[in-house]
């Protein structure tokens, strides 16, 4: 192996190794910020599953029908 050949492998497990550092960093900023959004995109998405299930129940109770001709 040539010393070139030898410089081109350690600088390409270098640059394999940083990828993975900045990947796992990104994951671990990704997975930090992941609930915050999660809870606020739960907290609408229930909220708005909660109404309609209600005014569906509501619409039931008073007798109309989904098909009114």
């Amino acid at each position: 192996m040539s010393s070139h050949e030898i410089f081109m492998n350690v600088y390409a497990n270098d640059r394999r190794a940083a990828r993975l550092r900045e990947a796992q960093a990104h994951r671990q900023s990704q997975a930090s910020r992941r609930p915050i959004l999660l809870t606020a995109a739960w907290s609408k998405a229930s909220r708005f599953l909660y109404q309609s299930v209600w005014s569906i129940f509501a619409y039931r109770k008073s007798g109309a029908s989904y098909h009114t001709s």
